[in-house]
């Protein structure tokens, strides 16, 4: 437990924290890389999405999602691979 006197010196601290995590989260969405691969996570999204509504999740335990929910399809894991590839090519001729 913590001691009403110590409370501030946390409170600066825990948003000191909170303040670099947010900075070094702002640099990874600034990089190249983070730019370049925006269309990859675009089409990952929507190669993910599962095409039935979403089931009914209450009779499972905190936490715990369907079987096969965060599977992709397998043509889905193939287009994928190969826009990483595509991306991977790219930033080889950049370099």
């Amino acid at each position: 437990m913590i001691a009403k006197k110590d409370m501030p010196r946390q409170i600066r601290q825990l948003q000191h924290e909170a303040d670099t995590a947010r900075a070094e989260l702002d640099a990874v969405h600034a990089s190249l890389s983070w730019r370049i691969t925006r269309p990859l996570r675009a089409v990952k999204r929507l190669l993910t999405r599962r095409s039935h509504p979403r089931q009914d999740t209450a009779a499972l335990p905190s936490g715990q999602t369907p079987p096969g929910a965060d599977r992709m399809p397998p043509a889905a894991g193939r287009i994928l691979k190969d826009l990483k590839n595509a991306v991977k090519n790219k930033e080889q001729k950049f370099q």
